[in-house]
C-alpha cells in the first residue's frame, strides 16, 4: 500500500479518542435507564410496650422501616417477647408465624434525658447500634443507610427523591462519595439520619471511626444525645456533611400545624396511629379520588414488553373453570391487567380455553391438567391462631410440572405464581424483584417470603436459579400421602428448604387481607389481595395511582359490502329472440367497533417521572412504529457520524503534499534559438532574453544544426558537472 494511503498513528489515535467519547455518551444514555432510584437500608431502635405496639401496626400496614428495601430492628429483648402482645394485649387480627427479625442489644435502652432540648442521653446505645449495622454487612448492598425514629413518618418515594439528588444509580453509577445529610441547617437531627456506604464504613470500621471518636470525645460520652455525637464524630473523621432542607420537616421543632406534603422526605413527630396515617395520606400514601384521570401525563410500565427493563418476569396462574375466576380472567385479558401485565404469562386449568375464556379463547392459550383443581379446606396454626387453608398441594404440584414442561421460565429472570384475584402494579413488582436479583448476572437460588418470614399463596416469586433447582428436584419432594394433607405454600416452603433454595423477606411484595380489614390499596406495595370482582379490582388500581381510560367511542371501523344481482329475461318473436339483462347493486354498510387495548394511565408523582429514562416510549406509540424508527435512526447516526468524520479528517491529514508540475518540453513550433520561458517571468526579462538570443545568432553566422549540437553538448556537460559536484 502506498504510504499516503495508510492511516497514520495520529489518525488512529484520533479515531480511538472519538470512539471513547461515543462510549462515554452511550454509557451516560444507558445510565439513565434506571427507574428504581437509590436503594435504602433502614434501621430502628424500639422498646417493649407501646413502641412495640406501634411498630407491629406499621408492620401489618407495610410502612415505616418496613417500606425500605431492607431493614434491621434493634431492641433489648427478642422478637417473641417484643411482639408477644399482638393478639391479647393489642387486639391485632393476624400475625405471621415468623414475625419481624430483631437484633438484641447488650446495652439497656433505659437512659436519662438532658441537654438544652431535653434529649435522651443515648450515645452508648447508638455506638453499639452503628457497630452492629457495620458488622451485619447489608449496608454494603445499598446506596444509603438510614437511621429512623419510630414516630417518623415518611413515604419511600419521597425519601428516594431526596436521596437520589445526592447519591443514586442515575447520577453516580460508579458509587458515591462518603457523605451524610444535615437536616437542620448545619446540624444533624435524630428523627432521620442518612449516610452513604462510605460514611458508614468510615464511622464503624474496626480501628477507626467510633473507636477514634470515643477516645477523643470521651467527655461527651454520657451527657450528649446521639445525633450531636454522631455529627461531631463524622466531622472528626472527615466525612462531608451536606445540608438538605427537604430531608426532614419537624413540626415539633418549628411549632407549626402538622401538614405533610409531597416535597419533604420525612416528617416528625407522630406518636398516635391516626396522626401517622393522616400524614402518610398527605404524603401520597394513597392516590386521592379527586385526581383527574384525563390529565395524567404518561402510561404505565410500557417498556416491559420489549424487554428493555430488568428483571424480566414470567407469571402463571391456576384458573378454575367455574365461579368468579373465569370472568376475572376475561376482564384482565381485555385490559391487560393482573398476570397479563407481566412480560409473559401462562394460564393453567383443567378446562379448555373455550370453556374458561369464552369469546376471548382465540387470543389466549390455556395449558390443561388432569383431575380436579379444587381441594378440601382445613385449619392451620399460624402465629398462634388458627386460619382456614386449602389442602391443595397436589393440585399445585401438577401445575408446577406444567410450568416446567412449558419451559418459557428459562427465558426470564423471575417466575411468579399469582392468584387470579391479585392486583399487580407492574413496575413496583419489578422494583421489588430487582432488589433481590436484577437479572443478567449471577444470583443465588432465592424465593421471597411476603409476610414476615411466612409465604402467603397469592404470590410466590422464584428467581431463575431457584426455578432450575425446583425443576430438577421437585420429584424428590413429592410424597402422595403427605401432599393430600398439605397446603401449597407449606409444600413450596418444605421443598425449597430441602433443595437449599434461600428464603428472603420483602415487606413490599404483598399487601393482603384487604377484604377482612377494608384497607385501601396504597402507593408502596407491589400487589394487593383479594379482589374477586372487576369493580373492586379497578377501585384498588385507582387507589394505587392507576387509572383506566376507556377507548374513545369514535374508535370504529366502517366496512361496506357491495352485492350485485343480475336478472335476464328472454322472449321470442316470429323472426328473432330478444334477451334483456338488468343488474341491481345493493350496498350494506356495517360499523364494527375497532378493538384496541384501553390505555392504562398511571400517576406516581415526580418520582417515576424523574426515574424513567429519557428515551421513554409509550405503549401506544410504540406499536405505531414511528418512535422505534426514529430512535433507531438517531442511534445509527450517533454511532456512525463520529467515526466517519474521524476517518475523513485523518485521510486528509495523511495525503501527500502537492508537487509543482514539470516545465513543458520545447515545442517544434517555437522559433529557432528562442528558449521557452518559465511561467511567471516578467516582461523585462523576456525582452533581455530575446535581445541576447538575436545578437548571438547574427554574430555566429554558423550552421543551425551546429549551433544546436553545440548547445546540447554544453548543456550535457554542465549537467554532468553539477551531478558530480552534488555527489
Amino acid at each position: 500500500t502506498p504510504p499516503h494511503h495508510r492511516l497514520s498513528e495520529e489518525c488512529l489515535s484520533a479515531m480511538a479518542s472519538r470512539l471513547s467519547v461515543l462510549l462515554v455518551l452511550l454509557h451516560l444514555l444507558l445510565a439513565q435507564a434506571s427507574i428504581f432510584g437509590p436503594s435504602i437500608l433502614c434501621f430502628i431502635v424500639v422498646k417493649s410496650g407501646d413502641e412495640a405496639h406501634m411498630l407491629a401496626q406499621q408492620f401489618l400496614e407495610g410502612i415505616g422501616v418496613f417500606s425500605c428495601d431492607d431493614y434491621i430492628i434493634f431492641s433489648d429483648t427478642n422478637a417473641e417477647d417484643l411482639f408477644g402482645g399482638w393478639k391479647n394485649e393489642w387486639g391485632l387480627k393476624r400475625w405471621p408465624a415468623k414475625g419481624p427479625a430483631v437484633t438484641v442489644l447488650d446495652t439497656t435502652l433505659d437512659v436519662g434525658v438532658g441537654g438544652p432540648f431535653s434529649q435522651p442521653l443515648n450515645v452508648p446505645i447508638y455506638d453499639e447500634v452503628w457497630r452492629k449495622v457495620y458488622s451485619d454487612g447489608r449496608y454494603a448492598d445499598h446506596d444509603w443507610t438510614v437511621k429512623l425514629e419510630l414516630y417518623t413518618a415518611f413515604h419511600p418515594r419521597g425519601l428516594r427523591n431526596i436521596l437520589n439528588i445526592h447519591c443514586g444509580p442515575d447520577n453516580h453509577p460508579n458509587g458515591c462519595d462518603s457523605i451524610y445529610l444535615l437536616n437542620d441547617g448545619p446540624n444533624l437531627h435524630g428523627p432521620i439520619e442518612a449516610l452513604t456506604q462510605g460514611a458508614v464504613r468510615a464511622l464503624a470500621e474496626d480501628g477507626n471511626g467510633l473507636y477514634q471518636c470515643q477516645g477523643k470525645m470521651s467527655a461527651n460520652w454520657t451527657n450528649t444525645a446521639e445525633d450531636s455525637y454522631i455529627n461531631a464524630c463524622l466531622q472528626l473523621l472527615g466525612v462531608k456533611g451536606i445540608q438538605e432542607p427537604n430531608l426532614l420537616l419537624d413540626f415539633q421543632l418549628h411549632g407549626s400545624n402538622p401538614q405533610c406534603d409531597l416535597v419533604h422526605g420525612a416528617f416528625w413527630r407522630f406518636p398516635e396511629w391516626g396522626q401517622l396515617m393522616s400524614c402518610m395520606g398527605q404524603a401520597g400514601y394513597s392516590a386521592p379520588s379527586w385526581n383527574t384521570p384525563g390529565e395524567i401525563a404518561w402510561t404505565h410500565d410500557a417498556l416491559y414488553r420489549g424487554g428493555w427493563l430488568k428483571p424480566k418476569i414470567f407469571c402463571w396462574a391456576l384458573v378454575q373453570n367455574w365461579g368468579q375466576e373465569p370472568p376475572m380472567v376475561q376482564f384482565q385479558s381485555e385490559k391487560r391487567l393482573g398476570l397479563f401485565s407481566c412480560d409473559d404469562f401462562l394460564l393453567i386449568s383443567n378446562a379448555s380455553a373455550r370453556e374458561v375464556l369464552k369469546g376471548q379463547a382465540w387470543q389466549t392459550n390455556i395449558t390443561q391438567i388432569e383431575g380436579e383443581t379444587t381441594a378440601e379446606s382445613s385449619f392451620e396454626s399460624i402465629g398462634g391462631t388458627f386460619v382456614d387453608v386449602f389442602l391443595n398441594a397436589g393440585v399445585f404440584e401438577k401445575a408446577w410440572q406444567k410450568v416446567f414442561e412449558d419451559g418459557r421460565y428459562r427465558d426470564y429472570d423471575w417466575t411468579v405464581k399469582v392468584d387470579v384475584d391479585l392486583v399487580i402494579v407492574p413496575e413496583r413488582l419489578r422494583d421489588v424483584l430487582h432488589r433481590h436479583c436484577s437479572g443478567g448476572g449471577t444470583c443465588d437460588a432465592t424465593y421471597l417470603q411476603n409476610f414476615g418470614g411466612d409465604l402467603r399463596g397469592p404470590i410466590e416469586a422464584l428467581n431463575l436459579p431457584a426455578m432450575e433447582s425446583l425443576a430438577t428436584g421437585i420429584h424428590g419432594c413429592v410424597d402422595e400421602q403427605a401432599l393430600s394433607g398439605m397446603s401449597e405454600t407449606s409444600f413450596m416452603v418444605q421443598c425449597a428448604d430441602k433443595l437449599g433454595i434461600t428464603a428472603k423477606r420483602d415487606s413490599n411484595l404483598l399487601s393482603d387481607n384487604h377484604k377482612e380489614e377494608f384497607r385501601p390499596c396504597d402507593t408502596i406495595h407491589a400487589t394487593f389481595h383479594p379482589f374477586k370482582e372487576a369493580a373492586a379490582f379497578l377501585a384498588c388500581m385507582k387507589q394505587t395511582g392507576f387509572y383506566m381510560i376507556e377507548a374513545p367511542a369514535t374508535t370504529t371501523k366502517t366496512h361496506t359490502t357491495t352485492r350485485t344481482t343480475r336478472t335476464s329475461t328472454s322472449w321470442t318473436s316470429t323472426s328473432s329472440t330478444f334477451t334483456t339483462t338488468s343488474a341491481t347493486t345493493t350496498s350494506i354498510t356495517t360499523t364494527i367497533p375497532h378493538i384496541i387495548a384501553s390505555s392504562l394511565f398511571h400517576f406516581e408523582g415526580r418520582s417515576y417521572q424523574k426515574q424513567y429514562p429519557t428515551w421513554f416510549i409509550t405503549y401506544e406509540n410504540w406499536h405505531d412504529g414511528w418512535p422505534l424508527a426514529i430512535f433507531l435512526v438517531l442511534m445509527f447516526c450517533l454511532v456512525t457520524a463520529g467515526p466517519a468524520a474521524g476517518i475523513m479528517l485523518c485521510c486528509r491529514r495523511s495525503s501527500p503534499a502537492a508537487t509543482p508540475p514539470a516545465p513543458p518540453a520545447p515545442s517544434a513550433d517555437n522559433e529557432v534559438g528562442t528558449p521557452l520561458l518559465p511561467a511567471g517571468r516578467d516582461d523585462e526579462t523576456r525582452e533581455n532574453t530575446e535581445r541576447s538570443t538575436a545578437g548571438g545568432g547574427g554574430g555566429g553566422g554558423g550552421d543551425l544544426e551546429a549551433g544546436r549540437a553545440s548547445g546540447s553538448s554544453s548543456s550535457t556537460a554542465g549537467a554532468t558537472a553539477g551531478e558530480g559536484s552534488g555527489a
